[in-house]
């Protein structure tokens, strides 16, 4: 949970995707390289530098370029701060379904 007086780190963390499925490894490209910067900017403070010179060494070379070796920095950079795993790995862990019926009224009363 971010602190209220957070409103820029909240603003970041709204425009940020909820994240990528475990199965798609080239996760950098999917989620969008600015995206990942605001995250980790909230979570890591300073990880992957300011906005500007992530966005020149990172993002431009990556979503332009297409850079295998700046996409590879970048793994580098943030493969030990996300934890990636598939719903089989948890499946162990996870409580077991439950379904619930509802019935309610469709006129206007």
């Amino acid at each position: 949970m971010l602190p209220k007086r957070s409103a820029d780190h909240r603003h970041q963390c709204q425009q940020a995707d909820r994240g990528v499925p475990a199965d798609q490894p080239d996760h950098i490209a999917h989620v969008g390289c600015l995206r990942l910067w605001s995250i980790l900017n909230v979570t890591n403070p300073g990880l992957l530098g300011n906005r500007a010179r992530f966005r020149q060494h990172f993002a431009t070379p990556i979503e332009q370029r297409r850079s295998a070796t700046a996409a590879a920095r970048l793994n580098g950079l943030v493969a030990p701060h996300l934890l990636r795993r598939t719903k089989a790995d948890v499946a162990a862990d996870l409580p077991p379904k439950q379904y619930s019926t509802s019935s309610g009224s469709t006129t206007k009363g």
